[in-house]
């Protein structure tokens, strides 16, 4: 009894995973992904979450969060816990990240190209899977 519980129970949940997976998300499917240093997710509605995850060498690394909204393939971002804030948009299948303050994040200063300021580009959009 208990395994045929648990067959259906994994039954249900697959198929209800593989249902959203085939739900047509297009923000979803079109944005979320790694690009090189950064990875992000884009639910449904649009709401961006993502990071950042840098290292030189052993001594020095530099990783934060960021959160927003999209909208017409732009997204206004804050960085988690520092008050800053930046913007994405999307080139291609490559992202364009700017954070103004992003070489004052802690460790980032040694990591980060000043031209982060301005806007990175960040690409070109690898292959993942959200599912498994």
């Amino acid at each position: 009894m208990r395994l045929y519980l648990k067959t259906i129970f994994l039954i249900i949940f697959y198929s209800v995973n593989a249902s959203i997976a085939d739900s047509g998300d297009s923000y979803s499917d079109k944005y979320s992904g790694k690009y090189e240093q950064i990875s992000i997710a884009v639910d449904k509605k649009g709401r961006v979450t993502g990071f950042h995850k840098e290292q030189l060498g052993d001594n020095f690394s530099c990783y934060f969060g960021f959160s927003g909204d999209l909208k017409d393939g732009q997204a206004i971002i804050s960085v988690d816990d520092e008050g800053y804030e930046g913007r994405l948009h999307f080139e291609g299948d490559s992202l364009v990240l700017a954070i103004p303050e992003a070489q004052d994040l802690p460790g980032c200063g040694m990591v980060l190209i000043p031209e982060i300021a301005e806007g990175v580009k960040y690409g070109p959009k690898e292959a993942t899977n959200w599912i498994e």
